[in-house]
């Protein structure tokens, strides 16, 4: 029982200070635990745990007629449950929202412990009370598989599991000294109650040691605690974004990890502003963020060790302030551009043109896609002391170290304030993501002086193309004729732009609409797209023979039906190390598109994604369905995640 426990007691005078005292100084003597001693004295674990269950607001296990779900068994691993004090009683699943666990707890107000267990189980956690003493009677009774229908064990059956204690295997059970309180095992004998009693003393040491206690001393605090809770969850899971999504009853609280997002409970009822006020004090935020709005750099410290970067977003909605973080990555976290995902043919292509002295490389993906860390990743690879590196971003979400980076406030500036920066003569430039003609049209005009690295939103490498092509030829709404001539007379630079005199050769502006679709075909080296993939779980990877309908689906993306025969597949059947996915960790699938000859005659001839996609099935480039297969002939991910993937 611990001290948060205690107090509560006190507090409700179930207990007086004397005979807590009393209590503790029976501990100490006989060894017993507290709930025993505070027998002895008259208060019986049935008024504990009722007064409890009501301060609490959760209802309290009645062990006599609940039914243990094997299942939910299966999905709390033994270790688990005795560190956290827990023992889960149900497991709803749901096919189409998030399932539901029932868990017995010591501490139903411990949200580190909840949000632990339902990430673990990938449910939401519902509560219940119960004695420490007996779930950890549960613990040793139902755990302990290996010895069905012997003393203490229990006897899987179809429909349930049996309980010992109704094979009436040597009369009731005391539970903290009151008979038939609890179904609980017999008493052990000889050095199994030894090692029952020691796991029983570890696990309460590791549960005192471990644990964060979350005192509820006012509204403020306990949003704040419940704010650092989830926030270091999200960080131990390696979740890269957290969503707090307010409702008609509340807050949610979500996390992406490993492409997928994953719903990890409700903030404690009536607290959804008081975490919203929270989370706005510590990052001092003072914008009126439930009328507009607002983006902007969150530092908070989460823990004593050091402080962590979030990019914040805070957008009002119906029923309140929507709020995404969005972890801001270390170079010294960044994948090495070998480890991205790149089929070996394409890395190698892909490398050799980061040597150009100049041309455009477009990285793409659709929003979620890794964009964005294969731009940081390539910018680390080319950050070497003898080159001088500039970029211009709409959001730094990546601090690199020897390169200038510099923040775009507004993309309609992007020009002016990249031809600003074109004075320092870079060796490359980096253009975060493309948003409009404005920015298609600067990082064309860039890429005849410098090397350009930008991304931008597209489902693949020919959508990608024509999107670029569609964006360049959009017209200004300023005068595009000023800017890169003009600027010239400031920075030391003689040469006009290499559109120079055709930017009023726009579209809708009186000239030729293909001028600068064809320059731009001469001046982009290279287009990637990617998708992201979760990798198959190593510790739990097992070998399934294919069936018809997945060798049907890989002839079609272009496995040899001679391989057919001799094709290995697999899979993560779900373990401890991967929550019970099956997989832990992503990877990329990666096509990447060169403008070749034949491709700027495809383009030429019939400027339609389809076709285009269809013509470049035919040249042999590494799509992103080939660079799936090949993964999946690797063993790296599954049939399953590539289907879901890229929606085959």
């Amino acid at each position: 029982m611990n001290e948060k426990i205690m107090k509560i007691l006190l507090d409700e005078a179930v207990v007086t200070p004397e005979q807590l005292a009393q209590a503790r100084e029976e501990q100490r003597k006989s060894g017993s635990s507290l709930e025993a001693a505070l027998e002895k004295l008259g208060i019986g674990e049935s008024k504990i745990i009722s007064i409890l269950s009501e301060k609490f607001r959760v209802p309290a296990v009645n062990w006599a007629t609940v039914h243990i779900d094997p299942e939910a068994l299966e999905v709390v691993p033994e270790e688990k449950a005795r560190k956290y004090l827990v023992f889960p009683l149900s497991i709803e699943r749901m096919e189409r929202r998030q399932g539901k666990i029932t868990l017995a707890m010591v501490d139903p107000s411990d949200l580190a412990t909840i949000n632990e267990i339902a990430f673990m189980t990938s449910c939401s956690v519902k509560p219940m009370m119960a004695s420490e003493p007996a779930i950890l009677n549960a613990i040793r009774q139902y755990y302990k598989t290996e010895e069905a229908g012997g003393p203490g064990g229990a006897t899987a059956q179809e429909g349930g599991w049996t309980k010992a204690e109704e094979k009436k295997p040597g009369g009731p059970v005391v539970v903290g000294g009151k008979s038939g309180a609890s179904p609980a095992p017999p008493p052990l004998k000889g050095l199994d109650e030894l090692h029952a009693l020691a796991k029983d003393l570890i696990a309460s040491v590791e549960y005192l040691e471990e644990r964060e206690e979350i005192i509820p001393a006012g509204p403020e605090n306990q949003a704040d605690k419940w704010l650092t809770s989830t926030l270091t969850q999200a960080l131990k899971r390696g979740a890269g974004t957290v969503h707090l999504d307010s409702h008609e009853k509340g807050l949610t609280a979500r996390y992406w990890v490993d492409g997928i997002l994953y719903n990890f409970g409700e903030a404690p009822a009536g607290l959804k502003k008081a975490v919203i006020s929270a989370l706005k004090q510590r990052g001092q935020i003072t914008a009126p963020t439930d009328r507009i709005p607002y983006q902007g750099d969150l530092t908070l410290k989460l823990d004593s060790k050091e402080k962590v970067e979030f990019l914040v977003f805070i957008y009002p909605t119906f029923y309140g302030e929507k709020i995404t973080l969005k972890l801001k990555h270390k170079a010294a976290h960044l994948p090495d551009v070998t480890q991205l995902g790149f089929e070996e043919g394409a890395l190698k292509m892909f490398l050799k043109l980061l040597d150009v002295p100049d041309g455009l490389i477009l990285i793409t993906s659709p929003t979620g896609g890794g964009k964005t860390t294969t731009f940081y990743t390539v910018l680390q690879y080319l950050n070497k002391p003898h080159l001088n590196i500039l970029t211009l971003e709409n959001a730094i979400t990546c601090s690199l170290p020897g390169i200038n980076q510099s923040y775009l406030e507004n993309p309609d500036a992007i020009r002016e304030k990249a031809f600003q920066l074109m004075d320092y003569n870079p060796d490359m430039f980096g253009i975060g993501e493309i948003l409009n003609g404005e920015g298609a049209r600067t990082a064309l005009d860039l890429s005849s002086e410098t090397l350009v690295l930008a991304t931008l939103a597209a489902p693949d490498t020919s959508a990608a193309l024509l999107q670029f092509l569609s964006l360049v030829e959009t017209p200004s709404q300023s005068s595009l004729g000023k800017g890169r001539g003009q600027e010239a007379s400031r920075g030391g630079h003689t040469g006009a732009s290499p559109m120079g005199d055709q930017r009023e050769d726009v579209p809708g502006e009186g000239a030729h609409p293909g001028v600068l679709t064809l320059l731009a075909l001469d001046s982009v080296n290279c287009i990637t797209s990617q998708r992201l993939v979760r990798q198959i779980c190593p510790t739990c990877k097992e070998e399934l023979k294919p069936s018809f309908e997945t060798l049907d689906l890989l002839i079609r993306i272009g496995l040899p039906e001679k391989e057919t025969g001799t094709l290995s597949l697999y899979k993560g059947k779900g373990c401890a190390d991967c929550n019970q996915t099956g997989y832990r960790g992503l990877t990329g699938l990666f096509e990447i598109m060169r403008i070749t000859r034949e491709i700027r005659a495809l383009v030429l001839a019939e400027p339609l994604a389809g076709s285009l996609r269809k013509n470049l099935r035919d040249l042999k480039m590494m799509t992103l369905e080939r660079s799936g297969l090949q993964k999946i002939k690797n063993g790296i991910t599954s049939v399953e995640e590539v289907k879901r993937v890229l929606a085959l």
